[in-house]
């Protein structure tokens, strides 16, 4: 007997849970050793245990701060008197975890009950059925209330049946989806674009899967883009007719002027009124590749200059097989601040080498080539013709196509070199444009 209430002893010792047996007196009949522990430790416990006689929590201070404990009692008798004994446990940490999980609920609500995003819940397989839902959805939809929205299936707020069905394809195929594009619609049927983005979630204790995402309405951003869009075709259309009419008008100067031209018997004053003509042509070919681009902002320069021999060797006559031009470029774009310019540059270069480089019938070749690097463009228009004659000196020449080609150097902010050796070599260092810059030039020009 005394073995068997040892072994009694010991198990009831070893229960994680504190058992304690009172009279009606509250005088302790019996306790085990975690509620000996508790008694010890906790101010009151014992006075404010044995006055409860119903289940319940009780909390009390101690060390280590607040203990919460779960009271379960019943009557029973113990040494032929009526007693009354009293299970008990420790919840602390559960109602600490129900206490953050409360505080960050409530957080968490306050969150979504006032960002100004529509916010849902929908739960899959009950035909897309809102089971939560935020103020902003309620007034997105033009509802007064969410009891008014929750348990409403969400195909009732498509305006098409078609993007409903695939809005069902794309969430059962995928665990996300991110600004999907739908024409929805309100409470009384008024029409929005908006985009919708979601995910799966389980819930593990019911073992649901629901849509948890949000909606944005962006009708007036589309109706924006739209505005910002058609604002830019009229501007585009406006820019190409510029140019259309600045084309042509080149082409009817470059005419009169030819025309006129028939009218000079003196070479010296019809040589300076094809010079001009032929500057004259040459934006009118800037301005025919800008208009047949569609690029109102830049241009290709090894397009443009292909353009230009094959107007300059027709123009002037030039022999392929005497004189052959090599351009070695790439598909490098300028911006057209630059390209007319330097366009014009190399047009009195070219010009001045197809005229004067191999007279006769001496053959030769010309040189076109572009070095891009980091900060700037080295530009080498080279021929290896007869070379400039040694009493023309580049720098104080009264020529009016050496000035124009040094007023346009420095219009363009570049370095220009000459070299004769077996010809005439000009070299132009060109700086590249810093988007801060260009962004000026631009502002600059309107």
């Amino acid at each position: 007997m005394k073995h068997d209430q040892e072994k009694l002893a010991k198990i009831n010792d070893s229960i994680p849970y504190g058992i304690i047996i009172y009279d009606r007196e509250y005088n302790i009949h019996f306790t085990n050793l975690y509620a000996r522990e508790h008694i010890t430790c906790c101010k009151d416990f014992t006075k404010r245990l044995l006055s409860m006689n119903i289940p319940g929590e009780i909390s009390f201070p101690c060390e280590q701060g607040q203990i919460y404990f779960e009271i379960i009692s019943d009557e029973i008798e113990w040494d032929n008197e009526s007693c009354t004994i009293t299970f008990w446990r420790d919840i602390t940490a559960r109602i600490k975890v129900n206490k953050a999980l409360q505080k960050s609920e409530k957080k968490y609500r306050t969150f979504t009950e006032n960002i100004d995003l529509a916010l849902f819940r929908i739960e899959l397989g009950k035909k897309y059925v809102f089971v939560e839902v935020n103020p902003a959805l309620v007034k997105l939809f033009g509802f007064s209330d969410k009891r008014s929205v929750l348990h409403k299936s969400f195909d009732l707020f498509f305006q098409k049946e078609a993007d409903f069905a695939e809005f069902i394809r794309l969430t059962e195929r995928n665990e996300q989806i991110k600004d999907q594009e739908y024409i929805l619609q309100q409470n009384n049927h008024q029409g929005f674009l908006g985009t919708i983005s979601a995910v799966k979630v389980k819930d593990i204790s019911s073992n649901k899967i629901y849509l948890d995402g949000f909606i944005k309405d962006i009708t007036k951003e589309k109706n924006a883009e739209d505005k910002i869009r058609s604002a830019l075709q009229e501007k585009e259309l406006m820019l190409r007719e510029i140019n259309h009419r600045v084309k042509n008008n080149l082409q009817i100067i470059s005419s009169i002027l030819k025309l006129q031209s028939s009218y000079i018997h003196d070479d010296t004053y019809l040589r300076y009124f094809k010079n001009s003509v032929n500057r004259i042509r040459t934006m009118s070919l800037l301005h025919e590749k800008i208009y047949n681009s569609g690029n109102f902002a830049q241009i290709s320069l090894s397009n443009y200059i292909y353009s230009l021999i094959s107007y300059l060797t027709s123009e002037y006559k030039v022999d392929y097989k005497k004189v052959k031009t090599e351009v070695d470029i790439g598909d490098i774009l300028f911006e057209v601040n630059q390209a007319i310019p330097l366009g014009l540059i190399i047009n009195e270069i070219l010009s001045n080498s197809y005229k004067y480089a191999f007279p006769g019938d001496r053959k030769g070749e010309i040189s076109i080539k572009l070095i891009d690097s980091a900060d700037q463009y080295l530009l080498k228009l080279s021929d290896n013709g007869v070379g400039l004659s040694k009493v023309i000196n580049f720098e104080s020449s009264d020529s009016l196509g050496f000035y124009m080609i040094k007023a346009l150097s420095q219009q363009l902010h570049s370095k220009i070199e000459v070299f004769v050796n077996n010809g005439t070599e000009f070299r132009i260092t060109l700086p590249k444009i810093a988007e801060d810059d260009l962004f000026r030039d631009r502002l600059q020009t309107r």
